[in-house]
């Protein structure tokens, strides 16, 4: 399991439909892990992108991006 990195095709696209992998409840932290992405991750000293991701029924407010071993979580 990997995620596209859009954000390295194309650093100016702001939206994506993304599939939702895997939703990992950790302490009081959701992370969400999709098939590909637009947020850029935290590294090399800069901070990573925040926004929403959303679909008809829910709005889900991204914090903080990492990305380990090719997975991106959101």
């Amino acid at each position: 399991m990997t995620t596209k990195l859009l954000y390295l095709e194309d650093m100016c696209k702001l939206r994506c439909a993304a599939h939702i992998l895997k939703i990992i409840h950790e302490d009081e932290l959701n992370k969400i892990i999709v098939d590909q992405t637009v947020f850029y991750p935290q590294g090399g000293g800069q901070p990573s992108d925040k926004g929403i991701m959303k679909n008809n029924n829910t709005i889900f407010d991204v914090q903080s991006v990492s990305i380990e071993d090719g997975i991106s979580f959101s």
